[in-house]
């Protein structure tokens, strides 16, 4: 059928419904897709996408070759980059536009092979589904591999059933374009050729020439990446980052049609019940693939055998020989199961039952969408470099503990000198000659440091990486001015950043207020809120008593503000006792002179009682009991030197100025600042920086 006929057959008065609706359809997912596109912050993966598609073709086939996926969406981005610009909005319109050509599958080749309503149905669930929203907005490849490996299966069941040269050529093109886009992209072009393959050999044996043809031509377009896929293969089986498939994973792929990109924080009632009437309408449409073998039925029954296999190959070769199963990879298929959702819905034979089933699966993501409505999973990148931009000097250089910070701050600050720290012997998991020439990777701080005056050092929660922290901290040549930890509502995507100048720059002394405000608290239950505020010596030399009592080690000391297996360093100790002069005589009376004059060490005999009561005065130099009044409160701590503080909060029910546990449990109600996952406090995770007059700190109870 030509364009010609095929478009006055839809503009036939019994289509023109049909193509109202298409069109209906298509603007809403263009509105969708588009609508706030650059809002949120980049994350490590987009900041990877931004800097290799500032290079050239040449170079860009060439860094993607020691990476790990193929070139054809970063050559694409880079031409809109070229055309449209170089900013955050261009950088995802790709996705984008493909995620719209995708949904317009359903007015061409769905409405071809499955008839209106069908395509009606495919068309809304690809523009209202969460997880094609979230990555039709994520500058990343899933959405155009998405479009390309969809196009292939349908074009591919067209030209096998009507044998026409053209649509043979299509198929070919989309085919090769899923390999060049994603290594998932290829697995699946392999799956869709294999089934075509087994329709020719039983059914459509006069488009063999055509078959055989195309296949030649793919496999040869494709057969210089083969190489490069060798190589990369090699790399993943010796080291990556992907996790081992568990019960985690399946729960994750099981409603992922219903959440967004990171899954984590974004499932919900909705988003199980929607994925459970899905999978519902998915099986009684493979029953009448089965048992109705028609055009539509089979259609139907390639796309689901072919996403079926990419995943059952994905978890084989995970078990097998190395993970490299994750649940956006598989994305790229998720148009096949889509397309045989549809049909599952149209085979029901009662339209009021299908109407309903139909509204049910909308409604559902609608609910999901709506929880979802203004969150941002991509973490708090936008705030953070927002916090940097007020306070970056010309001549500031950063330290990234993690990839994903330095590839962030990469991108939000071009032009400064960057530094990515690796563990010696480690080379990390991406290829970061991308980020030259701003950036360079080792693990030789002191040399990247050599006649620096002040530094940013930047962290991510997820792949905390402390030990920059404790190499500079060792050194003593910096100390630590600024600090701030940002929060998003995926709190895996957990932000710190800290400025550190040399010791020998002095800063005026200033002093401010914290104001605590405390959340969820459950007024039901008796007692009182104690709230605790720490400073980084008193923290820390706390949590060095308690752990030297508890586990009764005499080795285990402080050592540069972190717990480690050796003796005291003597500058701590006459720090804390310079900073908290009242209980000089009590520190004091713990230890003995070690051997070493750099050193204290505890005495053999230690006075119990004694720890408690220097700990209690820890506890109680920052400290407020306030009654319980309502489910939130707030209390405010004046007079205080600027520096990092971590705030505490416990619902003390039996007023013994302790947290209690039963066994390992806490049991009473817990909060600390920066609402991060962790359960116990950790001082580089949950401390902030006051560094103004007035600082407010929100703190959430939890309760276990």
């Amino acid at each position: 059928m030509t364009a010609e006929n095929y478009l006055q057959k839809l503009t036939a008065d019994k289509n023109k419904i049909t193509l109202f609706l298409h069109i209906l359809i298509i603007l809403s997912a263009l509105f969708i897709f588009f609508h706030k596109l650059d809002s949120a912050g980049i994350w490590y993966d987009e900041s990877f996408t931004s800097a290799i598609t500032d290079h050239s073709f040449t170079d860009m086939i060439r860094l993607t070759a020691g990476d790990n996926h193929p070139p054809l969406y970063y050559l694409i981005v880079n031409i809109f980059k070229t055309l449209f610009g170089r900013s955050l909005f261009v950088l995802r319109s790709v996705s984008a536009l493909f995620a719209l050509f995708l949904v317009m599958l359903g007015i061409g080749p769905v409405r071809t092979v499955f008839g209106n309503r069908t395509g009606i149905i495919y068309s809304t669930l690809t523009a209202i589904m969460p997880v094609f929203n979230s990555f039709a907005q994520d500058a990343r490849m899933y959405s155009m591999a998405c479009f390309f490996v969809t196009a292939s299966a349908l074009s591919g069941y067209i030209a096998c059933t009507e044998n026409k040269k053209t649509c043979w050529i299509w198929t070919a093109l989309f085919a090769a374009a899923s390999a060049y886009t994603h290594v998932y992209g290829a697995l699946a072009v392999s799956f869709i050729y294999l089934f075509l393959l087994l329709l020719i050999i039983f059914k459509y044996k006069k488009c063999f020439f055509y078959y055989l043809f195309t296949s030649l031509v793919i496999v040869s377009a494709y057969l210089p990446w083969t190489f490069v896929i060798y190589h990369q293969s090699l790399r993943v089986l010796k080291d990556f980052w992907i996790p081992k498939i568990d019960a985690v994973a399946f729960f994750m792929l099981f409603q992922y049609i219903y959440t967004e990109k990171f899954f984590y924080f974004s499932y919900s009632a909705f988003s199980i019940a929607g994925s459970v009437f899905l999978n519902l309408i998915l099986l009684k449409g493979l029953i009448n693939m089965i048992k109705n073998r028609n055009r539509e039925g089979m259609a139907a029954l390639l796309c689901l055998s072919v996403f079926l296999s990419v995943l059952i190959s994905g978890i084989i070769a995970s078990v097998l020989l190395k993970p490299v199963f994750l649940s956006r990879f598989l994305f790229i298929t998720f148009g096949l199961p889509v397309i045989a959702v549809s049909y599952g819905i149209k085979t029901i034979k009662n339209r009021y039952i299908a109407s309903a089933s139909y509204l049910i699966i909308i409604a559902l993501a609608l609910f999901q969408i709506f929880l979802m409505h203004n969150k941002n999973f991509n973490g708090s990148s936008y705030e953070a470099s927002g916090y940097i931009e007020q306070r970056i000097r010309a001549g500031d250089v950063f330290i990234h503990a993690t990839e994903q910070s330095m590839g962030v701050f990469n991108y939000y600050f071009p032009g400064y000198r960057h530094y990515l720290y690796l563990k010696p012997g480690f080379y990390g998991y991406s290829n970061y000659d991308v980020f030259k020439p701003d950036t360079q990777t080792g693990s030789d701080l002191n040399d990247f440091l050599k006649n620096k005056e002040r530094f940013w050092m930047t962290n991510y929660i997820e792949h905390l990486n402390v030990i920059p922290q404790k190499k500079i901290a060792q050194s003593g040549d910096f100390k630590k001015i600024y600090y701030a930890v940002f929060t998003s509502d995926n709190l895996f995507n957990t932000i710190t950043v800290s400025c550190h100048e040399r010791t020998d720059i002095k800063i005026p002394l200033k002093k401010g207020s914290i104001k605590v405000n405390i959340n969820n608290i459950m007024k039901n239950k008796k007692g009182r809120i104690i709230v605790r505020i720490y400073d980084h010596f008193l923290f820390e030399y706390r949590n060095a008593l308690i752990k030297a009592y508890l586990f009764n080690k005499d080795d285990m000391f402080l050592l540069n503000g972190k717990i480690v297996l050796k003796k005291p360093e003597k500058y701590l100790i006459e720090e804390l006792i310079k900073k908290n002069p009242g209980i000089k005589e009590m520190i004091l009376s713990l230890y003995k002179r070690s051997p070493d004059p750099d050193y204290y060490i505890f005495k053999n005999n230690r006075n119990v009682p004694l720890i408690n009561q220097v700990i209690n005065v820890i506890d109680n130099k920052y400290s407020r009991a306030v009654e319980i009044k309502d489910d939130s409160l707030t209390c405010e701590f004046d007079n205080l030197p600027y520096g990092e503080y971590l705030v505490e909060c416990l619902h003390d029910e039996n007023l013994n100025n302790f947290l209690d546990f039963k066994g390992l449990r806490i049991t009473e109600g817990y909060g600390i600042s920066v609402n991060t996952l962790n359960i116990l406090p950790d001082f580089e995770v949950n401390s902030f920086m006051l560094d103004s007059d007035e600082k407010s700190v929100s703190v959430n109870m939890r309760y276990y």
